[in-house]
């Protein structure tokens, strides 16, 4: 099981960028692809160049989540 917090370490490795917005939401940046952290189990992903708002996704399991964020994020940076 990859805890969110292992998940980003490794995506930052690859070159990943963290922000926090005003209203505190977390978002990753990880190349042409911007996640936001909705909460346990909920993520939006878009394209930052190209659009403000994207595709909302929902998982059964936080482990779930957490490893789709870790393979999305290693694709939007050209490591697999």
């Amino acid at each position: 099981m990859f805890l969110l917090n292992n998940v980003k370490h490794t995506l930052r490795t690859y070159g990943m960028r963290e922000a926090y917005t005003q209203g505190g939401a977390n978002i990753l940046y990880c190349g042409q692809v911007a996640i936001r952290l909705i909460n346990d189990y909920t993520i939006e992903m878009w394209n930052p160049s190209e659009t403000s708002s994207g595709s909302i996704q929902h998982f059964e399991s936080i482990e779930e989540k957490n490893n789709a964020i870790l393979e999305l994020g290693l694709e939007a940076l050209g490591v697999i």
